[in-house]
């Protein structure tokens, strides 16, 4: 089953529920600011979930996830939908997912779009990492996309509160409570979503990548400090490689400094790909990888643990991919290739990871 919040258990008063715990071994389910691209679905409502003044509808029922995975090839979308994803604060969250090589070996990667953006820009990267043979996640971040809908007690129909949906929970909106929620809920959410993948041999999430486009960069490197951060009694340290497209330092050097705290050593590489006539992008790359790699990022320059790639073009962020003769998605995948290569074994086998009873 894929991590959802019942709406019958939202609206028996799970609002005051904990935010989700760091991504760890143990979960039980599952700045720069630009103008969003929100879609949300459209579709017929349900009389339960009467279309209220103002109000967008969400997009119709989708076909259950497990009956998409089953008659998915390795690089076909399987559209995990709203109705299967609801987080701890009741917000429909929605993504697409690649099932690659379906096997305990299987590498697992996480891509997250930029803010004000959706995940239709990371969908080119993600088709080729799964003709590659990995599991590739690709959500729309919360407030962005087809996640800006929310649960909503409606007590309007009698004594027993009811559950409707409401839309319009979108990015450019968010104070920065709301948008920490995206590092404190929604990965969590995620990475448990992986767990349960992981729990039936589908993938190993012992060899996750994060992949962050310009400030998903900062979400990528915030969710790698989460998960090495995680108490050693509930281990964690799922993530053995962080991807950053054109990255601002100062958003990414905080959790960067965190993450670099726990001494991941050579079980965690680091990679940084930008246009270099930006001389800003060139200069926060730079510091980023002398804060991840220290000297160690300036000398063996075939085996460094916080590499820089850049290119002679004013493209930055995910549109480098689309230069077919930087060759992006090959260095990304030899990079991949060459990390977990470097990782000893027993950090990187697979065994059933435990969740909380």
């Amino acid at each position: 089953m894929l991590p959802v919040l019942a709406a019958q258990e939202a609206a028996e008063g799970n609002a005051g529920a904990a935010p989700a715990a760091p991504p760890e071994e143990t979960p039980n389910a599952g700045p720069g600011r630009r103008r969003p691209h929100a879609r949300p679905g459209q579709g017929d409502a349900s009389k339960a979930d009467a279309k209220k003044p103002g109000e967008k509808k969400p997009e119709k029922p989708r076909v259950p996830f497990e009956t998409q995975f089953e008659k998915a090839g390795a690089s076909d979308p399987i559209y995990i939908s709203q109705d299967e994803c609801i987080t701890r604060d009741r917000m429909y969250l929605v993504a697409n997912y690649f099932k690659g090589g379906a096997s305990e070996e299987t590498v697992p990667v996480i891509l997250l779009h930029n803010f004000g953006a959706s995940k239709e820009e990371m969908m080119p990267l993600a088709q080729t990492l799964a003709a590659a043979g990995m599991a590739v996640l690709v959500p729309d971040l919360r407030g962005h996309g087809e996640s800006t809908f929310r649960a909503v007690m409606d007590f309007s129909s009698g004594d027993r509160p009811t559950v409707r949906r409401e839309g319009d929970y979108t990015y450019d909106k968010f104070d920065p409570d709301e948008l920490a929620k995206i590092n404190s809920i929604d990965g969590p959410f995620w990475y448990a979503f992986l767990v349960n993948q992981h729990n039936q041999k589908r993938l190993n999430l012992r060899k996750l990548i994060l992949i962050g486009n310009q400030s998903g960069g900062f979400v990528a490197s915030s969710w790698a400090a989460i998960d090495w951060s995680a108490p050693s009694s509930r281990k964690g340290r799922f993530v053995k490689g962080l991807i950053l497209f054109s990255p601002d330092s100062q958003e990414c050097l905080p959790p960067l400094e965190r993450l670099k705290g726990e001494k991941p050593g050579d079980s965690l590489g680091l990679l940084v790909l930008l246009g270099e006539i930006s001389r800003d992008k060139l200069t926060s790359a730079k510091e980023i990888q002398k804060e991840f790699g220290g000297k160690e990022a300036d000398v063996a320059p075939d085996d460094k643990k916080a590499m820089v790639a850049s290119f002679k073009t004013e493209a930055q962020g995910i549109a480098l991919v689309d230069a077919k003769n930087f060759k992006i998605d090959e260095l990304i995948t030899r990079f991949i290739d060459h990390r977990l290569g470097k990782i000893k074994s027993r950090d990187a086998q697979w065994t059933v990871i435990k969740t909380e009873d």
